[in-house]
């Protein structure tokens, strides 16, 4: 019976293709049921415009991130839709990236069998599959699957394999194909900048598949530009267009600049080639290597690390080589993985913190990588030293040994993206000493309530290095106050004491841009330190002065926060009529987790009434006031 099974699947396309979403599914399914985490809450979560505004040019070409000129409008595009459907149901977003995984898999599927029939090669909806197995189950999909923001990766991915798909058909009508290749070529651009490669893919993809071995490098492109002349002249037109349109809605091509310092660096650094290392060997060999974080500040460039830069070099240039000189398909298509990782090798300068690299910018080249694999001639390579049986014996073996190791290994970690404290606790662990990932790791916990997790933190970073840096002793100092500690109030004054009062500048957004703490952890201290003042003196003008200096730090991504802060002190202080007012006001406005800020406030009230109203008759008679109105009960 299992014998007859395998049959089947051997020939049946609908087969292969349920499996191959069945795994997909059994992979990330359970992501369906994680929250969301990261950097979601300043791309989309913080900002209520995708829920409440009309849909919008302006609106979907806002920049993704403050100071930066990314423009993706598509992804918000089905973040409006979704939200406007469904609301921000995390649920519903993992369930639409599990989905474009799927697509994304059956299309490399549809991808890896044209470009295997063209060759001619036997099997070739076998190999399809296979070669769309190896993408399925890589830990390197993790970051862009599980996370929702990583959806601007998957759809430039979809884009990209769409774009392929449709330029192989060549018995397709003119019309049709180029109707087919603008829209997958808009879907790439308009999800991600990555997008803007696709005609060197597609080119790098007709080389695999028409390049006359006996001709040179020279005559094979020369027949490529003439033969695919419209589709080159069309996809110049959308680029033309694309790039018009970000000048015109973005402000700019791009919003970081370069010159020969940073060049220099690059080469004194080798940042390229580390990052480019870490590429490759993250796809041949992803185990033990899958992290949120790959910082660059733990890079040693030591000789063994040099060595290493000088190989991947060398194996790059030999692939160039093969492609070029030997026109094999195989190398082609790593040449269509290198184009699709080119932009993210540093020598554009990038936003990605203190990182190296990132797992979710392999989403669309390992695609290619994995029809590399499928199409490279194996058998007659290994083929020359072991005998048939041999030779299938030590392939079913390595490959299902991966395979079945790296779906172990994604399956695994893939649970670590469920909650902010969980996926942090866990870059913590590989990265205790990288300030982003302990800043991000504390705050987490402290949402979350583990106390235990942030003060075991803080007492770790004492003892190792003497004292907390800015972050550090912010965090630490709301540590103090949600414990219940007056002299979180004395910290916090040394604290903002010793921070430049950016808000009282004319030029205070330059330079709080280029100082090293975030602009959130500076707007949180304020507001932190008008609670304390709240709570342990009751002063609530001083609470309310430094809350409504937060506001400028924080400015319109902590918005609701910020208010239903002022809503609490107004209470606390017995201006009811004020704090009605704040309510009121926010009940018509959409604020991601608005039952949680409401809650807040009935908690920062009672905590206030619960401290003061032993000690201030002003206090007493507020907190009796609250109880009248049966405030307390409202809130539980």
């Amino acid at each position: 019976m299992m014998h007859s099974i395998f049959d089947r699947l051997k020939v049946s396309d609908r087969l292969q293709m349920a499996v191959l979403a069945l795994v997909c599914i059994a992979l990330y399914g359970q992501t369906v049921g994680f929250s969301y985490v990261w950097d979601d809450g300043l791309i989309f979560l913080n900002k209520n415009s995708l829920v409440v505004e009309p849909l919008s040019w302006k609106l979907l070409t806002e920049p993704i991130l403050e100071g930066s000129s990314y423009m993706r409008p598509l992804v918000l595009l089905t973040w409006w839709l979704e939200f406007h459907c469904f609301g921000q149901q995390p649920a519903v977003s993992h369930a639409v990236n599990v989905a474009l995984l799927v697509v994304n898999v059956l299309l490399l599927r549809s991808v890896a069998r044209r470009l295997l029939e063209e060759r001619g090669e036997a099997a070739p909806a076998l190999w399809a599959s296979v070669a769309a197995l190896c993408y399925a189950v890589h830990p390197a999909l993790i970051e862009s699957t599980a996370w929702v923001s990583g959806r601007f990766d998957m759809l430039a991915t979809t884009g990209i394999l769409a774009a392929s798909h449709v330029f192989l058909n060549f018995g397709w009508s003119t019309p049709l194909r180029l109707a087919g290749l603008v829209c997958a070529l808009l879907v790439a651009v308009l999800s991600k900048e990555l997008g803007v490669v696709t005609p060197v893919v597609l080119l790098c993809v007709w080389m695999a598949v028409r390049a006359d071995e006996r001709q040179t490098f020279r005559q094979n492109l020369g027949r490529a530009l003439r033969s695919e002349a419209a589709v080159w002249v069309t996809s110049a037109l959308v680029l033309v267009a694309y790039f018009v349109a970000r000048r015109l809605s973005a402000g700019g091509i791009y919003h970081s600049t370069w010159g020969t310092g940073y060049l220099l660096a690059l080469v004194q650094t080798q940042l390229p080639l580390e990052a480019l290392k870490h590429y490759v060997s993250m796809a041949v060999w992803p185990f033990g290597r899958v992290s949120i974080f790959h910082p660059y500040s733990a890079l040693k460039l030591d000789a063994l690390a040099v060595a290493g830069n000088l190989v991947v070099l060398a194996l790059t240039l030999l692939t160039f080589w093969f492609a070029c000189r030997r026109q094999r398909p195989w190398a082609w298509l790593l040449i269509a993985a290198f184009t699709g990782i080119v932009l993210v090798l540093h020598f554009i300068p990038l936003s990605i913190a203190d990182n190296i690299a990132q797992e979710r910018f392999m989403t669309a080249p390992l695609a290619f990588v994995a029809m590399a694999l499928v199409i490279f001639p194996w058998r007659q390579t290994v083929g020359q030293h072991l005998r048939a049986r041999a030779c299938k014996m030590v392939s079913v073996l390595a490959l299902g040994g991966w395979l079945a190791f790296s779906a172990l290994v994604t399956v695994s970690l893939v649970p670590l993206w469920e909650r902010p404290e969980i996926l942090w606790r866990w870059a913590s662990f590989q990265h205790p000493d990288v300030d982003n990932v302990r800043h991000n790791y504390l705050e987490a916990a402290l949402t979350s309530n583990h106390f235990d997790w942030a003060q075991t933190e803080i007492e770790r970073l004492l003892k190792k290095h003497g004292g907390l840096e800015i972050g550090e002793q912010i965090i630490y100092a709301s540590l103090l106050m949600r414990q219940g500690n007056p002299e979180s109030k004395k910290y916090l004054e040394g604290v903002l004491y010793a921070l430049p009062k950016f808000h009282d500048m004319p030029d205070g957004r330059a330079k709080m841009a280029a100082f090293p703490v975030a602009s959130g952890i500076l707007g949180s201290a304020y507001t932190n330190y008008a609670l304390a003042s709240l709570l342990f003196e009751g002063n609530a003008d001083e609470a309310l002065k430094n809350n409504a200096i937060s506001r400028w730090y924080l400015q319109s991504f902590d918005s609701g926060y910020i208010s239903y802060t002022d809503a609490a002190i107004y209470y606390a202080s017995g201006n009811f009529e004020q704090a009605d007012k704040i309510m009121e006001k926010n009940q018509s406005i959409y604020f991601y987790n608005k039952a949680g800020m409401i809650k807040q406030v009935h908690d920062v009230v009672r905590i206030f009434c619960d401290r003061r109203q032993d000690i201030s008759a002003s206090a007493r008679d507020t907190c009796t006031r609250l109880q009248k109105r049966q405030f307390f009960e409202a809130g539980k």
